[in-house]
């Protein structure tokens, strides 16, 4: 990634950013005591930004306001909230008139479907904490 501008600095922005190389998965983590932050500009541009490139490199944009998760899709914003341990959050394409719709779904870690190339990138997972 390259250098951020210093608005970004976790002690100003209240977001901490994490590359997960394995997943392929850029994971934004919002202070707790600021839930909002990333919808605030100048960051919430560039998180859906980030988004796009994430989707057109087969990746994804997880964000996590404390407990709650958020899946930032190029297109809109999808509320998953707490996971319990054992959990995952699935991206998925959903067939629909017209093409496809990712969508994500929260299911149990042992029923989530090893990532796989489909036409608008990988299904992938993320594991509750507790």
């Amino acid at each position: 990634m390259a250098k951020l501008p210093e608005h970004w600095k976790p002690s100003r922005s209240r977001i901490v950013l994490t590359w997960e190389s394995h997943a392929n998965r850029l994971v934004v983590n919002v202070d707790s005591g600021r839930p909002d932050a990333w919808r605030k500009e100048p960051y919430y541009s560039q998180i859906k930004t980030w988004a796009v490139a994430a989707r057109r490199n087969r990746g994804e944009l997880l964000l996590w306001q404390g407990k709650d998760a958020v899946v930032v899709l190029p297109d809109r914003d999808l509320f998953v909230g707490p996971l319990s341990a054992g959990q995952s959050i699935v991206v998925v394409e959903k067939k629909v008139p017209g093409g496809f719709e990712l969508e994500a779904r929260v299911v149990e870690a042992a029923a989530a479907p090893a990532p796989r190339d489909t036409p608008g990138g990988p299904q992938s997972a993320r594991t509750g904490s507790g």
